[in-house]
Order: C-alpha cells, then sequence, then structure tokens
C-alpha cells in the first residue's frame, strides 16, 4: 500500500497495489472544499483485508506545517506567549478495495466531521466496530491512554493502556495495530522522555517499554521496530 502525494505534499490519494499480479487501484477526490486543502493523515486495514481506514483533514493551506519526519499537522503555531492550536475538521472514513478505485467519498463515515484534536493517530480495529486512537490520561499531566471507541456511539469501550507522561520536541505520536486489534505500538519520532524516548506497545492495560534503537542522546531519536 502508498498513499501518493499532492498539493505541496500533502497526501491525498490512496493507492493499492497487489503484490501478486501488480494490479492497482486508486482512490482520490471526492472531499474538496472551498479554500481547503485535503490530506491523508494515516491509514489501517481492516481484518479481513477487504476495507481500508483512513484519517482525513481539511485544513488551510496557511495553517500546514510539514513534519520532519514526514506528515503534516494543520495548526497555528505557537510562540513564547501563545501555544500552538489545532486547526481544521477532520473526519475517518472507510473505503472497500474494488478494482481500479474510486472516489475518497466512496465509503462509510467511521466518524463525523468536526474540529481537529490535533495530531492524533486513529486506527481501525481489525474487527471493523472500534477505533484506535489516543486520549489524555486524568491520571497524569502529559501521559495518555490508548483506547477503543465505539463506531456507533463514540464512546470510550476499552483502555489498551497507559503511556507514562511524554514531552516532545519534535513530531507527533504514531500507533500500529496488530491482526488481533489487542496489542498496539506506540512510537514517537524525535522526542525524550525524561531520558527514556517513547518506543513501546500496550496491553490488556498496562505499557510495555522496548529498548529504542539509538540511545536517547541520538539526534532526532527516532526508531525501528519490526511487528
Amino acid at each position: 500500500m502508498h498513499d501518493g502525494s499532492s498539493q505541496s505534499s500533502v497526501a491525498g490519494e490512496i493507492l493499492v497495489i497487489d503484490v501478486r499480479t501488480g494490479a492497482r487501484a486508486v482512490w482520490r477526490g471526492g472531499m474538496q472544499r472551498d479554500g481547503q486543502t485535503f490530506g491523508i493523515e494515516s491509514l489501517s486495514w481492516t481484518g479481513d483485508g477487504r476495507s481500508l481506514a483512513y484519517l482525513g483533514e481539511w485544513c488551510s493551506p496557511d495553517n500546514i506545517a510539514y513534519g520532519i519526519y514526514g506528515g503534516f499537522v494543520c495548526a497555528t503555531l505557537g510562540n513564547a506567549h501563545q501555544p500552538s492550536k489545532a486547526e481544521g475538521r477532520d473526519v475517518v472514513r472507510e473505503i472497500r478495495l474494488t478494482p481500479g478505485g474510486g472516489t475518497l467519498n466512496s465509503g462509510r463515515v467511521l466518524r463525523a466531521p468536526s474540529p481537529s484534536s490535533g495530531p492524533v493517530p486513529v486506527l481501525v480495529d481489525p474487527d471493523g466496530r472500534e477505533l484506535i486512537t489516543r486520549v489524555k490520561s486524568p491520571s497524569a499531566p502529559n501521559a495518555f491512554e490508548v483506547v477503543k471507541t465505539s463506531i456507533a456511539t463514540g464512546r470510550v469501550v476499552s483502555v489498551l493502556g497507559t503511556v507514562s507522561p511524554v514531552y516532545p520536541l519534535f513530531g507527533g505520536e504514531y500507533l500500529a495495530v496488530d491482526r488481533t486489534g489487542g496489542y498496539v505500538l506506540a512510537w514517537m519520532g524525535g522526542n525524550d522522555t525524561s531520558g527514556l524516548p517513547l518506543h513501546g506497545w500496550v496491553h490488556g492495560g498496562r505499557y510495555h517499554q522496548l529498548a529504542p534503537t539509538f540511545p536517547p542522546s541520538y539526534p532526532g531519536g527516532w526508531i525501528q521496530m519490526t511487528w
């Protein structure tokens, strides 16, 4: 799978390649709004491999900030007197894989358009009934919980684990889910959490730290992992 790019490096289409046959299918268009750039921030598969879910965002071209590790943030950048502020509106939709592709608005809405809460990753659970994302933890400042929310109601149905306080220098958090939907990797590019970079996984209500590929002092602090 590969997401193409358009409009100043914001990913504006989804390209799926069948590695057995080489056949390609492209989904693009259908999400345009006047004066707004639409970009795709994250992708995930349903468990049966027949559908993709994507998190997309409408953003004013003046408010797009590009991350040094890829991707983009739709926000008003902060300064010494004002914190950064999320801008734009985002949506989570599903597209059914069909020969040749189609438009980005061809599938069902999994989470209705709403004001953006910032660069928060959203994945679809392999069973297709829940979304996996992160929310602020009530237990500690800067900590967050990896949770599952019901697509039908929008309510949190389970907490996969609480991640210790993190202090990002660059970029945001990233999530990746396994085929069971019970194990989720959580990591952050370019951060240092009191000497312990965010690089681990959550399951059964607990966060399990993994050893970083590089020591905390390594410039950029990026990580590699197998899954």
